[in-house]
């Protein structure tokens, strides 16, 4: 290799990383705000339901020197955890008054302490969340942008090609060509032993979340049998839908994946679909052309969560798609 070309490579290199600390620099600062929007609001909506419900709760008082009601301040607080599980939010409630529930908690890495004022009493709060960097990971398009940086062929390159193709243009036969272009198309394979996602005939494969994957197994499921479905997110998620969500849960705690209370698959439907489609871009980044059947749409342009916009496969059809379950 010459110097030129060692020159070139290096730039080209150094090029390609600043690329990806730019598009992943932004992505974690996209996370960590979204993060704190999101714990703030859970912490909030907390702190105000409790503040309404320690009035009725048996905390006693220390100047009528009565003692509390333990059984019933830790079902409140067992309830109140298993209501949190189920909206998925990114908190959990760990005692009042140093009395904790008698099933032990969810509990995050972080624990922080709350004050509320009941019937001119102070009552102590511990609670729990994640970090904020615990939703921090390697942005996919930090990686794809990178790639195509990577593969996108020099001038130089692109004329050779072009010379090349010239001098064999008149010896290839239209059959050749199309031979060429066109590539196997390989169907999703889907398997619940492994919780994971693969194209037919490949041996990598990517794991999927339990919601995500669950969810994803009903779309597919549920569009295959109603072809010509409109799934728009201002309306309520059909009942077949998150009967197969159910179902495909069921399915992964029968295998011993989870012993969880299964989620609220009609909440949080953006960032469901949003952990869906990132994984297809993994799956799918050497066969872009063929990810689309399988792809829920995005909303595009203004009037995003307009009726116009709908999530359903359209293109798919039985037989797209294998399910591994046992």
């Amino acid at each position: 290799m010459s110097n030129l070309s060692r020159a070139f490579l290096r730039q080209k290199l150094a090029i390609a990383l600043i690329v990806f600390l730019s598009v992943q620099g932004a992505a974690f600062v996209g996370t960590l705000v979204a993060s704190y929007i999101s714990q703030q609001d859970a912490l909030s909506e907390v702190l105000q339901r409790i503040s309404l419900d320690t009035s009725r709760l048996d905390l006693g008082n220390d100047e009528l020197n009565s003692v509390p009601n333990r059984p019933d301040i830790a079902h409140y607080i067992d309830s109140l955890n298993t209501y949190l599980i189920d909206k998925s939010m990114p908190l959990q409630l760990v005692s009042i008054n140093g009395i904790k529930g008698d099933k032990d908690p969810f509990t995050f890495s972080n624990t922080v302490s709350s004050e509320l004022l009941s019937n001119e009493q102070k009552v102590t709060l511990a609670l729990s969340k994640p970090p904020l960097y615990s939703g921090l990971s390697v942005s996919y398009l930090a990686l794809f942008s990178v790639l195509c940086w990577l593969l996108l062929p020099t001038r130089k390159q692109r004329l050779k090609g072009a010379q090349a193709h010239s001098g064999n243009e008149k010896s290839e036969t239209p059959n050749q060509h199309n031979s060429q272009n066109n590539q196997p198309v390989k169907n999703v394979v889907i398997n619940l032993k492994t919780k994971t996602l693969s194209l037919e005939g490949e041996e990598e494969s990517i794991v999927l979340q339990n919601k995500p994957l669950c969810f994803y197994i009903a779309l597919l499921k549920y569009c295959a049998k109603h072809p010509n479905s409109h799934l728009n997110h201002q309306q309520a998620i059909p009942e077949e839908l998150l009967k197969l969500a159910n179902d495909a849960f069921a399915k992964l705690i029968e295998l011993g994946h989870t012993k969880r209370k299964r989620p609220d698959f009609s909440a949080n439907l953006d960032k469901t679909l949003s952990e869906i489609r990132a994984v297809l871009d993994e799956l799918f980044i050497a066969l872009p052309q063929q990810k689309q059947k399988y792809y829920p749409p995005r909303a595009q342009g203004e009037g995003s969560r307009s009726k116009q916009h709908s999530y359903a496969l359209t293109q798919l059809n039985k037989g797209d798609v294998t399910f591994i379950e046992n």
